[in-house]
């Protein structure tokens, strides 16, 4: 089921504030809200459908903050994508610049990372 864009950035707001929490708050944290919070974003975001659910507090916090560094990851490889885009559009080779974000917009598995490389990439088209 596809969410509009208002309830997908509601939802991604939902998670930052969220996700930028410690250990310890995030072990406070769960319950089947915050639960039901990370799977959404696993589907929503990830396009992760079969989700473990966390058994308790513990491994709710480790998958919070595991999933937090992977779109920290995802966050940098985009910003190199978009330099190495731009480097290569300034070289004038456009093509070059469509084709390295093209390939991370299959690679990523972040959704709001890969709108944002194909509105870029759009540029170079």
């Amino acid at each position: 089921m596809m969410m509009t864009d208002d309830d997908y950035d509601a939802l991604i707001g939902r998670w930052h504030e969220m996700a930028v929490e410690d250990r310890h708050v995030l072990k406070q944290s769960f319950g089947a809200e915050a639960v039901a919070l990370l799977k959404a974003v696993m589907l929503h975001a990830v396009g992760l459908e079969d989700v473990l659910v966390p058994a308790d507090a513990d491994q709710f916090a480790d998958m919070v903050l595991a999933l937090r560094n992977v779109e920290r990851t995802w966050s940098k490889h985009l910003g190199t994508a978009i330099i190495r885009a731009e480097d290569a559009a300034e070289a004038g080779k456009a093509g070059d610049a469509v084709a390295v974000l093209s390939a991370f917009i299959v690679a990523c598995p972040w959704r709001s990372f890969r709108e944002i490389a194909d509105a870029q990439r759009d540029e170079y088209l």
